[in-house]
């Protein structure tokens, strides 16, 4: 496939996506349930649950994928997960990634190669905004004219973020894949391609959907990113809950997004610890905090499924 200069898909562009897309859907696919059913208000140490099948225990973290430092050093309970286990879990390996596959398949999946652009595949009202809004942020949105709808919406995200001094580096899995090089063994509940199918399975409407909120969310992304970091080092569940749920009301179209690649991916996920539970080791396993949610959450699923499921 031939791709415009303006429009190469790079390795930062790579990074991009693994580090923001949870944090992107989160503030933008706002929920309507609470954020997770076993809140005790003001007793939480962190955002750790251990899991326990018989004599064995493993641990799940919420993570922030993409963070800043004030986040460390880490509550210690969580370090000592992290010692006890004996594999580190994580949804994709991004410090094993192959980058040239996974440009060649954001190449393929997020950037047209019909030779046609965002203005053949939005609407007239949203295509002005998106691009209106891109020339009051000081961008060209002629570089991003070639990308589909949720391939610029994690884009725009990542830059702002970036602007504020949030990275994929200090994101909790870049901190404990680097502990566990030479270690542990890891084990990818997705990987980076399988996430990225996610987002390109999206229709068009829905991808439109996505872009249009997320970036009218970024005229607040600092302020609540900021709230976010603050209330995930104080597991202060109802800062998060209340920050996750105060739009679904007033855009309930989104619940189709929330619903493929947050509640889908989560039973996927969940399939996969089941069975990685099944064996003699002891996992340490970080998901976005989104997967830790509501009905069709992880750990509902794990607690439904016999195990027994405990709040730190």
């Amino acid at each position: 496939m031939k791709i415009s200069k303006n429009c190469k898909v790079t390795t930062q562009v790579v990074l991009i996506f693994l580090a923001v897309i949870v944090f992107s859907l989160s503030l933008t696919v706002y929920r309507k349930q609470p954020l997770f059913a076993d809140s005790q208000s003001g007793q939480e140490k962190c955002l750790l649950w251990s899991v326990h099948d018989g004599p064995k225990t493993s641990y799940i973290l919420g993570s922030i994928h993409v963070a800043n430092q004030t986040i460390y050093p880490l509550n210690s309970e969580i370090e000592e997960a992290f010692e006890q286990a004996d594999t580190l879990v994580v949804e994709a390996d991004v410090a094993a990634l192959d980058k040239s596959l996974i440009q060649s398949l954001m190449a393929r999946e997020g950037v047209y190669s019909d030779n046609s652009t965002l203005a053949s595949h939005l609407s007239i009202g949203t295509y002005k905004f998106v691009r209106d809004e891109l020339e009051q942020m000081g961008l060209s949105f002629e570089q991003f004219n070639m990308y589909r709808p949720w391939l610029l919406a994690i884009t725009i995200t990542n830059m702002k973020l970036a602007q504020m001094g949030y990275e994929h580096k200090w994101g909790l899995e870049s901190y404990f894949l680097e502990k566990a090089r030479g270690e542990l063994e890891v084990v990818e509940l997705e990987g980076s391609e399988e996430q990225i199918k996610f987002f390109a399975g999206l229709s068009e409407p829905l991808q439109e959907l996505f872009l249009f909120h997320t970036i009218v969310d970024l005229r607040t992304l600092e302020e609540e990113m900021d709230t976010l970091i603050s209330a995930w080092k104080q597991a202060d569940i109802e800062t998060i809950d209340r920050l996750l749920t105060k739009g679904i009301r007033k855009h309930p179209e989104l619940e189709l997004i929330y619903d493929i690649l947050i509640c889908q991916r989560s039973e996927k996920m969940y399939s996969v610890i089941k069975q990685l539970l099944q064996d003699e080791n002891s996992y340490f396993i970080i998901v976005g905090v989104a997967h830790l949610i509501g009905e069709k959450s992880i750990i509902r699923l794990l607690r439904n499924n016999g195990y027994r499921v405990e709040k730190f």
